[in-house]
């Protein structure tokens, strides 16, 4: 399955780490799901729609995909139509972790 231009907007694309420690969402555009404008790079402004994980969902090491620099950012497909194969039970298996 290949992700089409309305999957890039509505659905996780990234999770970035917000100062409070929960992780947001972001869609193919690096804004927050639901939110069709640029905010830059304060995130978090929207603690409230981040959500927090059962462990460190950067050690699932699932496919998920993190810059080598970065401990506060995960991507769970790229470019590559590879990793829209199994793009959904990533999800899957990142969200079985979400507490709350």
């Amino acid at each position: 399955m290949t992700i089409n231009l309305r999957g890039r907007r509505d659905i996780p694309y990234c999770y970035v780490k917000l100062d409070s420690g929960k992780w947001l969402p972001l869609d193919r555009g690096y804004n927050p799901l639901g939110k069709q404008t640029s905010y830059g790079d304060d995130y978090n402004q929207f603690d409230q729609m981040a959500v927090s994980f059962d462990c460190d969902p950067m050690s699932l090491h699932d496919g998920f995909d993190s810059p080598s620099n970065s401990n506060d950012r995960f991507y769970l497909y790229s470019d590559d139509p590879r990793t829209h194969k199994t793009y959904w039970s990533r999800l899957k298996h990142l969200e079985s972790h979400i507490v709350g």
